[in-house]
Protein backbone atom coordinates (compact mmCIF):
# COMPACT_ATOMS: atom_id res chain seq x y z
CA UNK A 1 0.00 0.00 0.00
CA UNK A 2 1.20 3.12 -1.00
CA UNK A 3 2.78 5.34 2.39
CA UNK A 4 0.64 8.53 2.23
CA UNK A 5 -2.75 6.88 1.19
CA UNK A 6 -1.83 4.97 4.75
CA UNK A 7 -0.89 8.37 6.28
CA UNK A 8 -4.07 9.98 4.99
CA UNK A 9 -6.43 7.41 6.53
CA UNK A 10 -4.55 7.44 9.90
CA UNK A 11 -5.40 11.16 9.48
CA UNK A 12 -9.21 10.20 9.28
CA UNK A 13 -9.13 7.59 11.47
CA UNK A 14 -7.65 10.18 14.44
CA UNK A 15 -10.32 13.54 13.41
CA UNK A 16 -13.24 10.89 13.30
CA UNK A 17 -12.13 9.63 16.71
CA UNK A 18 -11.25 13.59 17.93
CA UNK A 19 -14.93 14.46 16.34
CA UNK A 20 -16.85 11.17 17.99
CA UNK A 21 -15.53 12.16 21.32
CA UNK A 22 -16.12 15.58 21.27
CA UNK A 23 -19.67 15.30 20.58
CA UNK A 24 -19.93 12.50 23.49
CA UNK A 25 -18.32 15.10 26.41
CA UNK A 26 -20.84 17.56 25.19
CA UNK A 27 -23.43 15.52 25.47
CA UNK A 28 -22.96 13.37 28.41
CA UNK A 29 -20.96 15.68 30.00
CA UNK A 30 -21.30 19.36 31.66
CA UNK A 31 -20.50 21.53 28.21
CA UNK A 32 -23.26 22.83 26.46
CA UNK A 33 -23.83 22.69 22.52
CA UNK A 34 -22.49 25.95 20.73
CA UNK A 35 -25.86 25.95 19.05
CA UNK A 36 -27.89 26.67 21.95
CA UNK A 37 -31.38 25.04 21.92
CA UNK A 38 -33.19 25.71 24.86
CA UNK A 39 -33.80 29.13 27.35
CA UNK A 40 -33.47 29.40 30.77
CA UNK A 41 -36.57 30.25 33.49
CA UNK A 42 -36.17 30.79 37.49
CA UNK A 43 -39.03 29.50 39.04
CA UNK A 44 -39.52 30.79 43.00
CA UNK A 45 -40.55 28.48 45.40
CA UNK A 46 -41.59 29.05 49.08
CA UNK A 47 -39.95 25.50 49.66
CA UNK A 48 -38.73 22.83 47.31
CA UNK A 49 -38.11 19.40 49.44
CA UNK A 50 -36.32 17.10 47.07
CA UNK A 51 -35.97 19.19 43.65
CA UNK A 52 -32.05 19.03 42.65
CA UNK A 53 -29.89 19.34 39.42
CA UNK A 54 -31.05 16.91 36.42
CA UNK A 55 -34.72 17.02 38.54
CA UNK A 56 -37.47 16.95 35.12
CA UNK A 57 -39.44 19.21 33.65
CA UNK A 58 -43.04 18.36 32.55
CA UNK A 59 -45.72 19.87 30.71
CA UNK A 60 -48.69 17.34 29.90
CA UNK A 61 -46.66 14.21 30.74
CA UNK A 62 -44.00 15.16 28.47
CA UNK A 63 -40.50 15.88 29.65
CA UNK A 64 -39.65 19.44 28.63
CA UNK A 65 -36.45 20.33 30.37
CA UNK A 66 -34.45 20.10 33.75
CA UNK A 67 -33.45 21.66 36.72
CA UNK A 68 -29.74 23.27 36.73
CA UNK A 69 -29.56 24.59 39.87
CA UNK A 70 -31.22 25.53 43.24
CA UNK A 71 -30.55 27.98 45.35
CA UNK A 72 -31.53 29.75 48.53
CA UNK A 73 -32.75 33.44 48.36
CA UNK A 74 -31.80 35.95 51.05
CA UNK A 75 -35.53 36.10 51.67
CA UNK A 76 -35.52 32.26 52.33
CA UNK A 77 -37.31 31.28 49.38
CA UNK A 78 -36.24 28.94 47.29
CA UNK A 79 -34.73 30.09 43.29
CA UNK A 80 -34.27 27.27 40.85
CA UNK A 81 -32.96 28.03 37.44
CA UNK A 82 -34.30 25.44 35.14
CA UNK A 83 -33.51 24.90 30.95
CA UNK A 84 -36.35 24.33 28.65
CA UNK A 85 -36.22 23.68 24.74
CA UNK A 86 -36.83 25.93 22.87
CA UNK A 87 -39.73 23.82 21.22
CA UNK A 88 -41.65 23.90 23.97
CA UNK A 89 -43.47 27.42 24.67
CA UNK A 90 -44.42 28.32 28.27
CA UNK A 91 -47.02 30.70 29.24
CA UNK A 92 -47.52 33.12 31.97
CA UNK A 93 -51.20 31.93 32.48
CA UNK A 94 -49.04 28.37 33.42
CA UNK A 95 -48.41 27.71 36.89
CA UNK A 96 -45.36 25.60 38.20
CA UNK A 97 -46.23 23.09 40.80
CA UNK A 98 -43.63 20.66 42.23
CA UNK A 99 -45.33 17.04 42.46
CA UNK A 100 -43.61 13.53 43.44
CA UNK A 101 -44.00 10.57 41.50
CA UNK A 102 -44.79 7.12 42.46
CA UNK A 103 -41.96 6.35 43.71
CA UNK A 104 -41.31 9.92 45.56
CA UNK A 105 -38.93 11.00 43.37
CA UNK A 106 -39.83 14.95 42.58
CA UNK A 107 -40.49 16.41 39.48
CA UNK A 108 -41.47 20.32 38.44
CA UNK A 109 -45.50 19.98 36.39
CA UNK A 110 -46.69 22.90 34.16
CA UNK A 111 -50.30 23.20 33.61
CA UNK A 112 -52.80 25.77 33.21
CA UNK A 113 -53.32 28.34 35.83
CA UNK A 114 -56.92 28.05 37.94
CA UNK A 115 -56.80 32.39 37.35
CA UNK A 116 -59.04 32.79 34.40
CA UNK A 117 -57.16 36.44 33.80
CA UNK A 118 -53.91 35.61 33.59
CA UNK A 119 -52.26 36.39 31.12
CA UNK A 120 -51.05 34.27 28.23
CA UNK A 121 -48.15 35.73 26.80
CA UNK A 122 -45.07 33.43 26.16
CA UNK A 123 -42.36 33.15 28.79
CA UNK A 124 -39.45 34.58 27.97
CA UNK A 125 -35.50 33.92 28.41
CA UNK A 126 -34.98 34.91 32.03
CA UNK A 127 -37.95 35.41 33.57
CA UNK A 128 -39.19 34.32 37.12
CA UNK A 129 -42.23 32.34 37.49
CA UNK A 130 -43.84 31.65 40.83
CA UNK A 131 -44.36 28.01 42.10
CA UNK A 132 -46.81 25.41 43.74
CA UNK A 133 -46.03 23.24 46.74
CA UNK A 134 -49.15 21.22 47.59
CA UNK A 135 -48.94 20.21 50.59
CA UNK A 136 -47.49 16.66 52.07
CA UNK A 137 -49.64 13.80 52.06
CA UNK A 138 -47.86 12.68 55.56
CA UNK A 139 -48.40 16.18 57.07
CA UNK A 140 -52.31 16.13 55.83
CA UNK A 141 -52.70 12.85 57.63
CA UNK A 142 -50.78 13.75 60.50
CA UNK A 143 -53.19 16.83 60.71
CA UNK A 144 -56.19 14.84 59.99
CA UNK A 145 -55.32 12.14 62.93
CA UNK A 146 -54.95 15.68 65.40
CA UNK A 147 -58.11 16.47 64.72
CA UNK A 148 -59.73 13.19 64.59
CA UNK A 149 -58.37 12.56 67.96
CA UNK A 150 -59.82 15.97 69.19
CA UNK A 151 -63.07 15.15 67.49
CA UNK A 152 -62.90 10.94 69.26
CA UNK A 153 -62.49 13.05 73.04
CA UNK A 154 -65.68 15.29 72.02
CA UNK A 155 -67.88 12.95 71.13
CA UNK A 156 -66.80 10.10 74.56
CA UNK A 157 -66.65 13.42 76.71
CA UNK A 158 -70.46 14.53 75.27
CA UNK A 159 -71.67 10.43 75.83
CA UNK A 160 -70.04 10.67 79.15
CA UNK A 161 -72.41 13.73 80.29
CA UNK A 162 -75.43 12.23 78.84
CA UNK A 163 -74.92 8.97 80.38
CA UNK A 164 -75.42 11.07 84.19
Amino acid sequence: MDERLMQFRIGVMVLASIMIAAILVVTFGEWRWPFPSEYTIYIKFAEAPGVAERTPLRKSGIVIGRVTEVKLTPEGEVLVTARIERRYLLRRNEVCRLNRAILGDPMLEFARSPDPNAPSDPVREGDVMQGIVPPDPIVVFTNLQDRLVTAIDSVTKTSDELGR
